[in-house]
């Protein structure tokens, strides 16, 4: 699969998902407690920092957390997503760019208001569409029309 994506982009499009942690106040001072850690440590581990929350201990707190009655939540981009009729799928980005891929071939093209379609390869399984939409979310960021 070809990739589009530049460093220079790769700064400044978020990687998704975002992860984090739901824990309400009360139990986060529960868990806190139970593991002899800071709020400030708490809420670092949750929030899965990428300077201070990849530790054992933000693992052992997440660990804990989920066990105590939290829950993992997982921040998505929110992008209209069209099956249509014909066998394909159209993914409208918010500058313009649509990323159309054909369920029975797995085709993956980029598709702007002007110019030409773009193709990013092939996805065998869904497990491969996420990395097409991250690339055409890099590319509308980038050539879409409104910048």
């Amino acid at each position: 699969m070809t990739t589009i994506i530049t460093d220079e982009m790769e700064h400044t499009i978020p990687q998704f998902p975002l992860r984090s942690f739901y824990l309400p106040s009360a139990l986060r001072k529960r868990v806190a407690k139970a593991l002899g850690v800071s709020l400030s440590t708490l809420s670092y581990a949750l929030s899965y920092d990428a300077r201070k929350g990849t530790s054992e201990t933000a693992r052992r707190v997440r660990y804990a957390a989920l066990k105590m009655g939290g829950r993992k939540l997982l921040t998505l981009p929110e992008i209209e997503t069209i099956h249509d009729h014909d066998g394909h799928m159209l993914q409208r980005f918010p500058k313009g760019t649509v990323l159309d891929v054909e369920k029975a071939t797995g085709l993956c093209v980029l598709l702007r208001s002007k110019g030409k379609p773009v193709e990013l390869g092939r996805v065998k399984a869904i497990s491969e569409l996420e990395e097409v939409q991250r690339q055409a979310a890099a590319y509308d960021k980038k050539y879409g029309r409104f910048e």
